[in-house]
């Protein structure tokens, strides 16, 4: 497959890629603040359906409804991983626990390594698409790949000489029942295929070239993006991945993208040469032309764990205490009392 690489400089003096490339029109434009107040916790994950819906979960849960942030009665946890494909519809998981939210409510979840249950284990991401669910856990020393067959989450069948592509901090995202894993410096395309009526799954390096080094991956409808620790490399669809320099040393724990644009959040950036007032942010607002450093206006130096965007250019970022809220005064910058 052909791989389009993208040259910031180039980009910025005339534009390198094709018109139809969506790019983030408010980009480092955004100023992060505190949101009101929130349940204190140390979160680890936030997903949310849309900006009146937004779950945080880490120590505990907490929800917010457009207005305010509340605590969310969940059985008490350490909770790592949160997706959904609606406030109705979504799946929390962590140490030893396995949660979906359907219409009747919170119902625990049962683990199975083929026909033997899991008891203790430790959920550390998870993600879905139109055709299932899927969820990556820690069990003892082992790293499986679970996918929710309704009843149960059951580990796969692996085609034999497959080796399973997992970090130990993995990151999956998942479009058409294909994942993408990254973490500890790899990104994977993980995929199944049936031989004499049986689902085999099976990994290879993706765009191993240009992937080498990332550690988070994150998307929406079928676009997804990865982040390492000097590149991103974005992917619309079925397009040509594009990989993105970026001239911020960082170490990402997070990333979220929706159409054009994309946040990703970690440990703090300090750049040395700076255009703009932002010398210091732990929030990177990202596209296929580079990426920004955004202001966060009680920035704590603590790092951001995760990280969720909208289909406009609201975001919410939590970490160890915190959480911040996204706004944006469209191309101008905006003043934060």
């Amino acid at each position: 497959m052909r791989l389009v690489v993208s040259c910031v400089v180039g980009c910025a003096l005339g534009g390198c890629l094709g018109d139809d490339t969506p790019r983030f029109a408010d980009k480092g434009q955004g100023v992060w603040v505190d949101g009101p107040e929130a349940p204190a916790m140390r979160y680890r994950a936030v997903w949310g359906a849309h900006a009146s819906d937004v779950f945080a979960v880490g120590d505990g849960a907490a929800h917010f409804d457009g207005e305010a942030w509340s605590s969310y009665d969940l059985p008490a946890a350490t909770y790592r991983a949160i997706w959904g494909r609606s406030g109705d519809q979504l799946w929390i998981g962590g140490d030893n626990t396995l949660l979906a939210r359907t219409l009747t409510g919170w119902q625990s979840q049962l683990v199975l390594d083929h026909d033997q249950p899991i008891t203790e284990f430790s959920v550390l991401s998870i993600a879905g698409d139109a055709t299932g669910e899927y969820a990556v856990i820690r069990t003892g020393a082992q790293l499986l790949l679970v996918i929710n067959q309704g009843s149960a989450w059951e580990t796969p069948y692996w085609r034999p000489g497959s080796a399973l592509p997992f970090a130990p901090q993995p990151s999956v995202h998942s479009s058409s029942g294909r994942l993408v894993i990254a973490g500890d410096g790899t990104l994977h395309d993980v995929q199944t295929s049936t031989d004499l009526g049986v689902p085999l799954w099976e990994s290879r390096p993706y765009f191993y070239d240009v992937a080498d080094g990332v550690t988070v991956v994150g998307g929406a409808n079928g676009d997804y993006v990865a982040a390492g620790p000097d590149h991103l490399v974005f992917r619309f669809g079925v397009e040509d991945p594009i990989a993105v320099a970026d001239d911020h040393a960082r170490n990402p724990h997070g990333v979220a993208m929706r159409g054009g644009h994309a946040f990703v959040v970690g440990e703090q950036i300090v750049r040395a040469r700076s255009t703009t007032s932002v010398a210091a942010s732990s929030i990177e607002a990202c596209d296929v032309d580079g990426c920004a450093l955004e202001r966060i206006a009680e920035d704590r130096g603590d790092a951001l764990q995760a990280v969720w965007t909208d289909d406009g250019d609201h975001g919410i970022a939590v970490g160890d205490g915190w959480i911040v809220h996204r706004t944006s005064c469209g191309t101008l910058r905006c003043e934060v009392d």
